[in-house]
């Protein structure tokens, strides 16, 4: 944070910060009060000389730190993802009755027996229409990018985890230093 020199009228310059302007300190040299100036005539003074950055502002990113922030949000990414492909699966019916209802009342007399025939051949079971089957085809597809999406999920919380234990570790031997 950038502080501020405020000169006294004991020739002491005291330091104050700009979050005290306009308001008062008193001087620890003469004990006066000094106004501190608004924050435009405060930035006018003289500033105090920068000292070495505070450990924690000047830490680079450690590759635990990086695992963690990386785990965490690969494990968030994909888990909005399979939660969004489960949403869209149950979307997804392999049997759309209404499309069924359409092709037997558009069908002729001929068609529904030759139907009837192939049915008795298969044990009554019905084969799916083309319509069915692309959509058991593409529920087994959203299926399988949701299976996809939650290991990537697991996969960032396991390297989440990873980087909070190797952080826990690394402040433990640097002498609990804040993450």
């Amino acid at each position: 944070m950038k502080r501020y020199l405020l000169p006294c009228s004991c020739s002491r310059r005291i330091p104050v910060a700009a979050g005290q302007a306009g308001g008062s300190v008193r001087c620890p040299g003469c004990g006066a009060a000094v106004a501190v100036p608004r924050l435009g005539a405060l930035s006018l003074l003289e500033t105090v000389a920068t000292g070495p950055v505070s450990a924690a502002a000047g830490r680079a990113w450690s590759a635990p730190r990086a695992c963690l922030l990386g785990g965490v949000v690969v494990a968030l990414a994909a888990a909005a993802a399979a939660t969004w492909l489960r949403g869209w699966r149950s979307r997804v019916s392999p049997l759309d009755e209404s499309a069924i209802q359409a092709v037997v009342v558009a069908a002729s007399a001929d068609q529904a027996h030759q139907w009837w025939l192939e049915f008795e051949r298969q044990g009554i079971v019905r084969p799916p229409l083309v319509e069915e089957q692309r959509r058991a085809e593409h529920a087994r597809s959203l299926r399988g990018l949701e299976t996809v999406a939650w290991l990537a999920a697991a996969a960032g919380a396991a390297a989440g985890l990873i980087g909070a234990v190797g952080a826990g570790w690394q402040r433990r031997v640097a002498g609990a230093a804040p993450l």
